[in-house]
């Protein structure tokens, strides 16, 4: 695998940056760096976020109580808080793809379905000029009435939102649903008669064909900006923070305020979101930066149909979910040497799987129906191949026993844990 630094493609904040580092696994462990709006260190769905009682910040440098031996990092709330369920289902307007064409042509007709995204701190205001800028964006009209595809970075942290439509009108917008773990969101404006970019089957997309991303790099002043290229690869296995992700990749020009923008081919269909890129390489000889080229990602359409399914009826991605907290024992603050590698639980949530199967705190995982678990990557990988309701056996070391010990788990769904 690669190795490289992951930037996310959102405009850098006017109100302070936010740097968050993004992890690919590679020969070497390579530090990355992010602008605002980068996907959170807390990991996806295993249990709810709980940062109200474990308030740490991805690579946080605050120091380490002395009476505190474990780092935590709460694996994250499975589901943000949603806004109640629409009771319209989105209007889709069949439209038809174009047949292959030239790239002008595309851009006449689907540009009128990619909107510019703005996200503002708090305001007393009703004014949306007197609102202050935050994070800027890229966003795919997927409905006639106003539903709207982006990345949940560019929207997650804004007070308020503002679309910006292809004649220029700026309408405001309201969250329907999200998830940061699969980095995106729904937002909904109140228009009717928009024209909605058609999807196309991701999975018949080849490396080398061409493709053509719009968006509004650096922010709402270059709305419409144009570029393209070619599919670089296809299925890219990526490890982003712990989590396992499959990513098309282009060489299609990507920058911040990309985030949540079309990445089409030439039949101006959508087979991506746009989400995020690579700027870091690694260090030559003698320890320079080597900056990486036209490496950027998208999330494949197929997999952002359906999550847009659980989203706008969930308010977030539906999985199965056991309910513990914890850390890699090989990134623990204070090694210790006599625990095997695996997943060192901290905490379980209460009448969770976990804690109805017996898993304890200082358990560590090991195993899961006898595949070796060596950390978080693995316990997320594993449990997210079955299904909700299933029994599994999960198989952890107690220090203070001398064998291993197996367990029942019967996996949950997230959403009875996001009351």
């Amino acid at each position: 695998m690669e190795k490289f630094e992951y930037e996310y493609n959102e405009a850098p904040n006017s109100g302070g940056g936010k740097r968050i580092v993004l992890i690919i696994v590679a020969i070497l462990l390579v530090a990355s760096a992010f602008f605002i709006g980068a996907m959170s260190r807390d990991y996806f769905d295993i249990l709810p976020d709980k940062e109200e009682r474990i308030e740490l910040e991805a690579e946080s440098t605050d120091p380490v109580e002395d009476n505190e031996t474990i780092k935590l990092t709460p694996t994250p709330e499975v589901v943000e808080t949603p806004t109640p369920k629409p009771t319209d289902a989105p209007t889709q307007k069949p439209q038809i793809a174009l047949q292959y064409t030239d790239i002008p042509t595309i851009v006449e007709t689907v540009s009128k379905g990619v909107v510019s995204i703005t996200g503002y701190y708090s305001s007393t205001s009703k004014n949306i000029e007197d609102w202050e800028p935050m994070s800027y964006g890229t966003g795919v009209i997927i409905s006639e009435d106003g539903y709207i595809v982006t990345n949940n970075h560019v929207i997650d942290e804004a007070v308020n939102l503002t679309v910006t439509l292809f004649d220029g009108e700026k309408v405001e917008a309201k969250v329907i649903g999200k998830d940061k773990y699969v980095d995106l969101a729904v937002v909904k404006i109140e228009k009717v008669g928009l024209y909605n970019i058609p999807f196309g089957d991701s999975s018949k997309s080849k490396p080398g064909e061409q493709v053509i991303a719009i968006g509004s790099p650096l922010g709402d002043e270059l709305t419409g900006t144009v570029t393209s290229g070619i599919i670089s690869a296809v299925d890219r296995q990526l490890i982003i923070d712990g989590i396992p992700f499959t990513l098309l990749q282009t060489d299609a020009a990507i920058n911040p305020g990309n985030s949540g923008g079309p990445l089409m081919n030439m039949k101006g269909e959508l087979i991506g979101i746009n989400t995020l890129k690579s700027i870091f390489a690694g260090y030559d000889k003698f320890g320079m930066a080597i900056a990486a080229e036209g490496i950027s990602y998208a999330i494949p359409s197929n997999s952002v149909s359906e999550s847009i399914n659980d989203i706008l009826e969930y308010g977030g991605i539906v999985r199965p979910f056991i309910g513990v907290f914890g850390s890699d024992v090989n990134n623990l603050e204070t090694p210790d040497s006599n625990l095997p590698d695996g997943f060192l639980i901290a905490e379980t949530v209460e009448e969770s799987p976990a804690q109805l199967g017996g898993i304890l705190a200082g358990d560590v995982i090991i195993k899961i129906e006898g595949e070796v678990i060596t950390g978080f990557t693995d316990l997320y990988t594993i449990i997210n191949s079955y299904e909700i309701g299933d029994t599994v056996i999960f198989t952890v070391y107690r220090p203070d026993s001398t064998e291993e010990i197996d367990l029942e788990i019967t996996l949950g769904s997230n959403q009875d844990f996001n009351k």
